[in-house]
């Protein structure tokens, strides 16, 4: 008797069961301030303004009459929501062959909200895409004009950082400070500045300035890159030129993230025996905080500055 035997799919072909995520340049937010705040259509703060010095005398007979002022700013809360439906028999094959298709679709969904977090703190939101409108950095913050500086020639980066430095001091925000930059500075930044020396610009600002990078990100406008699918770009696309720069005082006195979610919240799956499909939803709810800036409202947060326009050569 002829014994006979089906080779089963797994030994007929090689299976890689774990699957390749996407090319994806990070982006670090963990120097931003969060706060926890609690839900409502709007968020308010307020800044307290100065008045004049005091008026001496001799035995303190005489007071100088002053009142304090503050002013009120507001910006809208929302949600960046994602919902996840998985036919139950897709499940049930997919696990069979070693396919995690929830994990897979919750990995590259919580990749992509915090890209989507980091893009509303650095450019606000996407205007039609987007329901509201929420101002980002590079729309509240001061642009340094400083594009007449060639970041791939020595000395010019550590020129770039000192003219940033300069605006923030007149602004009256003292060091230290943290600098957001596009990817493509990165190289230029780190070479020396100055050939006979053995110092990098980003040594020497750290050294002279007490400003350091926060992070690097894309730069540009996110969208569907054909073959590849979609690109996502936190910072601004350059106004011209080459790429973006941007330098800041970090404390929760002058900007913050506002979080209603704790963090990016998960929810359970749930079943729905009349589609047969499992849901499960993935959902930030907060703001960007930045204190006495009002919307679209370019240079009223004082202690940002930024160049939209970095020149290479």
């Amino acid at each position: 008797m002829v014994n006979q035997y089906r080779l089963t799919t797994s030994e007929t072909q090689l299976i890689l069961n774990d699957s390749r995520i996407y090319a994806n340049l990070p982006v670090d937010l963990s120097w931003v301030p969060t706060r926890q705040i609690p839900d409502a259509y709007k968020a308010k703060d307020y800044e307290l303004k100065p008045f004049e010095p005091p008026a001496g005398s001799r035995l303190g007979e005489h007071a100088w009459g002053v009142t304090t002022s503050r002013t009120e700013t507001e910006r809208p809360i929302m949600s960046y929501r994602y919902q996840y439906s998985f036919n139950k028999s897709d499940l049930a094959i997919a696990r069979r062959n070693g396919y995690e298709m929830v994990v897979d679709a919750l990995a590259v969904g919580a990749q992509t909200m915090n890209k989507t977090i980091a893009s509303l703190l650095f450019k606000g939101t996407h205007i039609g895409r987007d329901r509201v409108n929420i101002s980002g950095m590079f729309d509240v913050g001061e642009d340094i004009n400083g594009s007449a500086y060639t970041w791939n020639t020595a000395a010019q980066p550590t020129l770039c950082v000192l003219e940033a430095v300069t605006d923030l001091l007149n602004n009256n925000y003292a060091p230290p400070y943290k600098m957001i930059m596009s990817w493509n500075l990165k190289p230029g930044f780190g070479a020396l500045h100055n050939a006979a020396g053995s110092v990098t610009h980003e040594q020497l600002a750290a050294q002279a300035y007490d400003a350091t990078v926060a992070t690097y990100a894309h730069a540009g406008d996110t969208a569907i890159t054909a073959g590849t699918g979609w690109v996502h770009y936190p910072l601004p696309a350059p106004t011209a030129d080459d790429g973006v720069f941007a330098m800041c005082q970090v404390s929760p006195e002058n900007f913050y993230i506002g979080q209603v979610s704790n963090g990016v919240e998960i929810s359970p799956l749930e079943f729905d025996p009349a589609t047969n499909m499992y849901r499960t939803f993935m959902e930030w709810r907060g703001t960007p905080v930045f204190r006495g800036a009002t919307t679209d409202s370019a240079g009223s947060a004082e202690y940002i500055v930024f160049e939209p326009a970095i020149n290479f050569a």
